[in-house]
């Protein structure tokens, strides 16, 4: 997802624990300088990007983006943590 309203780390935090409110959540990656995010899920378990998004948007974040991709979590934390400004 590409958000926009994280600042800090304790506003990637607070994103992160709204997320993990979803039972689905495996794994949050969220980057304060790129403003990606990424979701992880448990194995057969779901997140509805409607849900997502209505959950992100009442904790008072903006949620630009949402896109799904087979790539794993590990490879996109490595790439949000190799990127450049």
């Amino acid at each position: 997802m590409t958000v926009t309203g994280v600042v800090c780390g304790f506003g990637a935090r607070g994103f992160e624990k709204t997320l993990r409110k979803f039972p689905a959540t495996a794994v949050v990656v969220v980057s304060l300088e790129h403003h990606p995010v990424a979701v992880g899920l448990k194995d057969g378990q779901d997140i509805p990007d409607e849900a997502r998004r209505t959950a992100l948007t009442n904790a008072g974040y903006t949620v630009k983006a949402i896109a799904r991709t087979a790539t794993s979590i590990a490879d996109v934390g490595e790439r949000v943590r190799t990127a450049r400004p």
